[in-house]
């Protein structure tokens, strides 16, 4: 029998759709500055496009993380107790 990895449950559930209210704060920070550069033509639109699909992956990978980091204390925790 094949077991899904804990990264495919993660994503099935859609339990990347959640945001915190400071990564929602860190992207529209960063979205304002990319924008300022594209208008002060220091960045190419294309630059700041690739900028910003590189943070999202960064982002769920870091949240794909924690929620493996946590999944595998919890059941630490259930089987020690």
């Amino acid at each position: 029998m094949n077991y899904p990895e804990l990264e495919d449950i993660f994503l099935r559930f859609g339990l990347d759709s959640e945001k915190s209210p400071q990564i929602k704060e860190s992207y529209r920070v960063s979205k304002h500055y990319l924008e300022r550069l594209v208008k002060a033509k220091r960045l190419s639109e294309s630059e700041a496009n690739r900028i910003k699909d590189q943070q999202s992956e960064i982002e769920l990978e870091a949240r794909t993380i924690g929620f493996k980091q946590g999944f595998k204390l919890a059941v630490k925790l259930f089987i020690e107790n």
